[in-house]
């Protein structure tokens, strides 16, 4: 057994006040020397930093200093939205989200209070990719691509670019078209390539910690979503979720995604995000039955830039705030 220490506080702080005044009314005993013997006697006894601090010849107990709260994503928000709306499931599912009639997102499938404490942060390598984009759908193009020949994938090097030259990641940016293979246009097989590829890519790159499969929408031909963000004509964008999940079939094992509660807190961040710097940038958070290119790693994004009724400049001008907000989503919890 350990001898206990006899060792009683309050004589030790006793035995140092004394000491101080002894020390201190000993006029032979310079202020240097009287400063060491202090510091060693103290420091001795009170192996502590901070605890005792000397103000104008007096010994003063210090207070340990208090270590604030970092502010999560969640907190920031609720400076916009009353905090118990965001964590509560029926104003968020009606204000956040639109579900496909063949699904449907539960309490426990969208746990509020788990997936807001998910911390999606992680540490900038330079040396390695980090960040991946590609287009499960490169063939997608805008209402002025046969005047410029621009499609999604042009847009996808432009945010790569930024998240490269403004905010310090490694991007890997795939340009290969998986839905057109060998001359032969098939939007359907293009996630079945397109998974097959991504196990490569991944496998060759451990360092991926993000993968962004970046489409344009298809909508209505009387529609335009454009918004201006920055003085410019900015397209919207909508966030995409697939859970592996139908309303007839139940829990689709067989395509099961067992990063579901990580991507549903990447779009759930990024959406509160966009309410705080670009209020009518979001369309909505699309949640649908298959599980597309969202199982690979856990930061696994879908994201819908604008639709074929936008002009490629306002699809282009909507990475600039869209790799802004991605650049807070994997820096700040």
């Amino acid at each position: 057994m350990k001898r206990r220490n006899r060792w009683n506080p309050v004589i030790i702080l006793c035995l140092t006040v004394i000491c101080f005044f002894v020390v201190k009314n000993i006029r032979t005993v310079s202020k240097i020397t009287f400063d060491c013997i202090y510091f060693t006697f103290v420091k001795t006894l009170f192996p502590y930093e901070n605890v005792f601090v000397v103000e104008k010849e007096k010994i003063v107990i210090k207070e340990p200093e208090k270590k604030e709260k970092e502010e999560t994503i969640v907190d920031a928000a609720a400076k916009i939205i009353d905090r118990k709306n965001l964590l509560n499931y029926d104003y968020v599912i009606k204000n956040f989200y639109v579900v496909q009639g063949s699904t449907s997102l539960s309490k426990d499938r969208l746990n509020l209070e788990k997936i807001s404490n998910i911390d999606l942060t992680i540490e900038k390598n330079a040396n390695v990719p980090q960040i991946l984009i590609f287009h499960a759908h490169g063939q997608e193009w805008f209402a002025d691509t046969k005047e410029n020949g621009k499609t999604i994938v042009d847009v996808g090097e432009h945010l790569a670019e930024i998240l490269r030259k403004q905010y310090g990641f490694n991007v890997l940016h795939i340009t290969e078209s998986y839905d057109l293979v060998d001359g032969v246009f098939d939007r359907a097989k293009a996630y079945d390539y397109a998974n097959e590829r991504l196990d490569e890519i991944l496998k060759e790159n451990p360092g991926i910690k993000v993968v962004i499969d970046l489409h344009r929408d298809g909508i209505d031909e009387n529609r335009h979503l454009v918004t201006e963000i920055n003085g410019k004509p900015t397209a919207n964008v909508m966030l995409f979720n697939g859970i592996s999940y139908s309303n007839e079939e139940g829990e689709q094992k067989e395509f099961a995604n067992p990063y579901l509660e990580e991507n549903l807190a990447m779009t759930y961040k990024m959406f509160l995000l966009g309410k705080i710097y670009y209020p009518e940038f979001f369309r909505c958070i699309y949640i649908s039955d298959y599980r597309f290119c969202l199982y690979h790693v856990p930061r696994s994004m879908l994201i819908e830039a604008g639709a074929q009724t936008n002009t490629y400049e306002e699809v282009y001008n909507a990475m600039e705030p869209l790799a802004h907000l991605i650049n807070i989503e994997l820096t700040c919890k």
